[in-house]
């Protein structure tokens, strides 16, 4: 019976890994910790002012993120294999156009942070009497929280873009390429 129960439970979880959804996640999260990383390292050293350098940075850091997302999400997600010029770019345009709208609302929710105060430096202290007895700083880390906002928002919007606008016709290109 526990053996039958262990089969059960490891077929659950090789389908759990092998489904769409936590690849497309799997791959959100790659396309996510790019950038971030790159978010963070030019938010933290380029000689700009505050805005300009938040903004320069989500710039980038989208334009890196896209490369790596488009083809994670192209090969390996939705299993386009297609390499012919007119679905390859069709896909393209199609996955930047929803990246474009995407990342509108992403930079939304960054400068709505940066408007609420909710950007630059963590400050935690403790203060008695007018003096303060312990001080942690935590450098840009509310530029970061604001970012990861943003990026949730990005993925959940682009997967429903993908799955049901640009990759659509992968079942078609598969069962195309079979018959061929």
């Amino acid at each position: 019976m526990k053996e039958k129960n262990k089969d059960k439970k490891d077929g659950i979880i090789k389908k759990i890994l092998k489904s769409e959804v936590f690849i497309y996640i799997v791959f959100g999260l790659v396309a996510t910790i790019v950038n971030m990383l790159v978010f963070r390292v030019l938010n933290t050293t380029l000689p700009l002012g505050e805005t300009l350098r938040f903004n320069i940075s989500q710039i980038v850091a989208w334009i890196v993120s896209f490369f790596v997302a488009f083809f994670c999400n192209k090969f390996f997600v939705f299993k386009s294999k297609s390499m012919e010029a007119k679905v390859f770019w069709k896909e393209f345009f199609g996955f930047f156009t929803a990246r474009i709208l995407s990342f509108f609302v992403h930079i939304g929710i960054a400068n709505l942070c940066v408007l609420l105060g909710l950007t630059g430096d963590l400050l935690i202290g403790v203060q008695r009497g007018g003096e303060v007895l312990s001080l942690i700083t935590i450098t840009a880390l509310l530029d970061d929280i604001s970012n990861l906002l943003g990026n949730v928002a990005e993925i959940i919007l682009n997967y429903i873009c993908s799955k049901l606008f640009i990759f659509k016709n992968k079942d078609k290109d598969d069962k195309e390429e079979k018959v061929d």
